[in-house]
C-alpha cells in the first residue's frame, strides 16, 4: 500500500481503494484542516489499472504542487514525489514496494554475549535473559531475547 508522509509532523496517511481524496473536509481521506487555504476536496491520488498512480488537482484556488511545480488536472506520481497542496502543507508520496523476503540472521553465542555486555548497567557482568532491555525493540536485541529463552527452554528440559 502507498503512503504519503506530511513533512511537518512526519505523520504517515495511507494511499488506499483506487481514490484518495485530500482536503479540508471531514469526508476527505487525508483532513488537512490546520490551514485554510486548502480546498475542501482539494486534489485526489489515483490507483490506475497498471498499478502506477497519478495526481489530480480539483482546481483548487491555492494550487496543488508536485516537487515545486504547480500542476493542473491530472499528472503522474511517483515514489518519492513532493506534493505540495496549499501554500504550505506538504507531503512525500511513498508507493507500495514490494518486501524483500526476511533474512534470519542467527547469532552465536559470542555475538549475544558481546551484545549484552554493550548494554547500560550490565556491562562487564555474566550475559543473563534479566539483562536485556525489554524495551529495546532493535532486531538484535529482539533475536537475543528470542535466542536466549530458546536456549533456557532447551535447558530446562535437559535438566528437567
Amino acid at each position: 500500500m502507498a503512503m504519503l508522509r506530511m513533512k511537518l509532523n512526519n505523520a504517515l496517511f495511507p494511499v488506499s481503494g483506487t481514490r484518495t481524496v485530500i482536503g479540508r473536509s471531514m469526508e476527505a481521506d487525508v483532513v488537512v484542516d490546520i490551514v485554510q487555504d486548502i480546498s475542501r476536496q482539494h486534489c485526489a491520488i489515483c490507483l490506475n489499472d497498471d498499478g502506477s498512480y497519478l495526481l489530480e488537482d480539483f482546481g483548487s484556488h491555492n494550487g496543488t504542487f508536485i516537487n515545486d511545480t504547480q500542476i493542473s488536472g491530472e499528472i503522474d506520481l511517483n515514489n518519492g514525489d513532493v506534493l505540495r497542496v496549499g501554500k504550505y502543507i506538504e507531503f512525500v508520496f511513498m508507493a507500495s514496494v514490494p518486501k524483500a523476503a526476511p533474512r534470519r540472521v542467527t547469532p552465536t553465542d559470542s555475538d549475544i554475549a558481546d551484545y549484552l555486555r554493550s548494554r547500560g548497567p550490565s556491562r562487564g557482568r555474566t550475559p543473563s535473559i534479566a539483562t536485556i532491555d525489554a524495551s529495546d525493540d532493535s532486531p538484535t536485541a529482539q533475536q537475543a531475547m528470542s535466542e536466549f529463552a530458546s536456549a533456557a527452554r532447551k535447558s530446562m528440559r535437559r535438566d528437567g
